[in-house]
């Protein structure tokens, strides 16, 4: 009898253990099975933290298991998003590439071109951005990611001081845009650039070997012209007083120095005007709002429940 009552609850517990194999085989090796949605998700959810670093691997990992899923292409292109905000700017042009060649939609391929050409443009590389920018253009299928190419290529163009082609490329954007306002706004001031203060590199050396300092007062860095004045006179009365008292040896001395501070003095001018006008851009630039988000574009906004932006 007392046998009896020790097998009913053993052979319970052998029916229930069998009647689900797979809770069983689970219990025992400890995984948990998640969903390539979860995985997803779960990255997105790193994103939002900023937490790039660990959303790159979570994306890894889900391209690596599920590599046909629906959700592959939205996450070949988040993980180059993920790796340009890290700064790992080659590995990010290698996922959009990746993207670009495994895209089943237009959008998809184009968006990559475009966030490839977004890479350099953060970089400050824009002769290499302007490219992949006109390419995004000229083969994108959507309106949306037109318009997003030709607000990029405005950007560069603004950034590089080319104010005709920065409006030109600002007013193409269509009315129906997001970008539109910000765009026309942009169009009409960036040809104020046109009317900045520049002075010439060439004029400032030119000046600088004539007189030294003169190049440094074209540029209004007047105490830098004095000191050039001085410093280079100061040279030349001392390698002529050499000279003169028969040290012959020292006037070279002096004279070879002196050639240094003048070639010096003729280098500083050039560098200086480059760095004027550059500022001057700057300065006008500075007043300007960049819009461009890109996570609102095809095919990011049909697969991602929020929005964030490219920061520069």
């Amino acid at each position: 009898m007392k046998t009896t009552y020790i097998l009913i609850p053993a052979i319970v517990f052998l029916i229930l253990l069998t009647s689900n194999p797979v809770s069983s085989a689970e219990m025992e090796s400890g995984r948990i099975a998640i969903s390539a949605d979860e995985q997803y998700n779960y990255a997105l959810h790193l994103i939002q933290g900023e937490k790039y670093a660990d959303a790159t691997i979570e994306l890894q990992r889900l391209l690596h298991f599920f590599p046909d899923h629906q959700l592959s292409d939205s996450a070949r292109l988040l993980l180059g998003f993920c790796l340009s905000e890290e700064n790992r700017m080659e590995e990010a042009r290698e996922a959009f590439a990746e993207a670009a060649v495994a895209a089943e939609e237009n959008s998809t391929g184009v968006l990559a071109t475009l966030l490839t050409g977004e890479t350099y443009f953060r970089q400050g590389l824009l002769a290499d951005a302007i490219p992949w920018f006109q390419y995004a253009r000229e083969t994108a299928e959507s309106i949306e990611l037109q318009d997003a190419a030709e607000y990029r290529l405005g950007w560069t163009m603004l950034r590089a001081g080319r104010w005709t082609e920065a409006s030109r490329a600002f007013g193409s954007v269509s009315p129906r845009s997001l970008l539109h306002g910000d765009a026309l706004n942009l169009a009409e001031k960036s040809l104020a650039g046109l009317d900045l203060p520049t002075k010439s590199p060439g004029t400032a050396g030119v000046l600088a070997a004539l007189v030294p300092g003169l190049g440094h007062a074209y540029v209004t860095r007047y105490r830098d012209a004095v000191v050039a004045f001085i410093l280079n006179g100061l040279f030349i009365w001392a390698a002529v007083e050499a000279f003169d008292g028969g040290h012959n040896a020292l006037g070279v001395i002096l004279g070879i120095l002196e050639l240094g501070w003048y070639t010096g003095n003729i280098y500083s001018a050039v560098n200086v005007a480059g760095k004027y006008n550059t500022r001057m851009q700057d300065e006008f630039r500075s007043g300007f709002e960049d819009t461009f988000d890109a996570m609102k574009l095809p095919p990011f906004k049909r697969s991602i429940g929020f929005s964030f932006s490219f920061r520069f």
